[in-house]
């Protein structure tokens, strides 16, 4: 087999990899076509798309080749207000690569190049090799090692992706940290919450070091949802970070706007504001109902209010002292 120039890259690197090649089909391309033709399970085996965003101009993401790319999401996490795939013609001039021999490693210029989370769960995956009919297959670790690199070409951020959810705390810090050792860059997190965990996950990223959490108001998001942003938020409040965000106007414009934009949509929040405030606070949901006509006695936010009182008794707090912090907002105010 004629070495391609991404398996030259890939040793110059001292990375290993094995190399496996397939009959080429003209008239099927596709990745899970190559998949079959190596008898490969189609969830390792990788195809490389090349988009372009309107703000941050090209991008490189790494899929399953049975999936399908949602733009949004790539568009949120490249911070472009839109992306859309490049044209076929496109592809050879700006990458060096041909449809069906296009990868990640060795093209043209350096793009920042997303791939996809579940890759980190295989103990080896295939992309291609740089031409048709020819696949690389190596550890997910070392395709890391190629992300280093990336690094020192200039990308400027690296996000973990948990976009299916399967993560728990203890992985979450593993791969934080492992990257916090390893680049100077800042290191992000995106979780969704298919296992109920995004908001245990992004603590224990918090712990970690990360430097950004990806998360979407109400947590709304693709299949089971991601972290919500009003939750993140609540969870950097208490240690005491983010004290840049306006925790009550986020949480007012959620009850006030969104979220009866969103009824229509029969959309509902798992976790509403006020159920929000007391998970934050320590308050116990008995003492809401009191604390509701005090709030509206005096005119002010009774999430406010709530927190309040608890940070002096959270257990038993007495009528006395809810109209006397009441009195207090009011004033401030």
């Amino acid at each position: 087999m004629t070495k391609t120039n991404v398996m030259r890259l890939l040793d110059a690197a001292g990375i290993d990899y094995e190399a496996g090649e397939y009959e080429v089909d003209e008239d099927d391309l596709s990745g899970s076509h190559a998949a079959d033709m190596m008898g490969m399970d189609h969830d390792t085996m990788f195809k490389t798309l090349v988009l372009k965003g309107d703000k941050n101009g090209y991008l490189v993401c790494c899929i399953p080749v049975d999936e399908e790319l949602d733009l949004k999401k790539v568009a949120k996490a490249s911070k472009d207000k839109k992306v859309e795939m490049i044209h076929m013609k496109e592809l050879l001039p700006l990458t060096g690569y041909m449809r069906g021999g296009c990868s990640p490693i060795g093209m043209k210029k350096k793009f920042p190049t997303y791939i996809e989370e579940t890759a980190q769960i295989f103990d080896k995956i295939s992309i291609s090799a740089g031409q048709r009919g020819v696949q690389v297959i190596l550890n997910p670790e070392e395709l890391a090692e190629e992300a280093l690199k990336l690094q020192n070409m200039g990308v400027d951020e690296v996000t973990i992706m948990d976009s299916a959810g399967c993560m728990l705390p203890d992985e979450v810090k593993e791969y934080v940290k492992a990257l916090k050792n390893k680049v100077s860059i800042p290191v992000g997190f995106h979780c969704h919450n298919n296992l109920g965990m995004s908001a245990a996950n992004a603590q224990a990223a918090m712990e970690s070091g990360v430097d950004l959490l990806d998360c979407g108001l109400l947590g709304m998001a693709r299949s089971a949802g991601n972290l919500a942003t009003e939750v993140a938020a609540a969870l950097a409040h208490k240690v005491g970070e983010a004290k840049e965000v306006n925790f009550y106007g986020l949480l007012n414009y959620l009850e006030k706007e969104l979220i009866p934009a969103m009824e229509k949509h029969g959309y509902e929040p798992d976790i509403t504001p006020l159920e929000l405030i007391l998970g934050y606070s320590g308050c116990h949901s008995s003492f809401v109902k009191k604390f509701k006509a005090i709030a509206a006695e005096y005119g002010v936010d009774v999430k406010e209010l709530i927190v309040e009182v608890s940070k002096i008794d959270r257990k038993s707090p007495s009528e006395e002292l809810m109209k006397k912090t009441a009195e207090t907002l009011k004033e401030a105010n």
